[in-house]
């Protein structure tokens, strides 16, 4: 897995019944198919589970937009 250092900010997108949801991460590492990332508020997961705040999870990277304001 490669490190990302400094972390970047991004966020996940969910789709739900009542529309798409987007919780704020930040990436700190790199699969071939997935980011590693930290959660920055409570959500839940791409498929299922729930992450608080802290909490490091992989997620698919057709799931994550990358903030270009920076």
């Amino acid at each position: 897995m490669t490190q990302i250092d400094p972390p970047r900010p991004a966020r996940l997108a969910l789709d739900g019944f009542a529309g798409r949801r987007a919780l704020r991460v930040e990436i700190v590492g790199e699969l071939p198919k997935r980011w590693r990332v930290r959660f920055l508020e409570d959500g839940p997961l791409p498929r299922d589970g729930y992450a608080r705040v802290g909490a490091v999870a992989l997620v698919p990277k057709h799931d994550v937009l990358i903030d270009a304001r920076v």
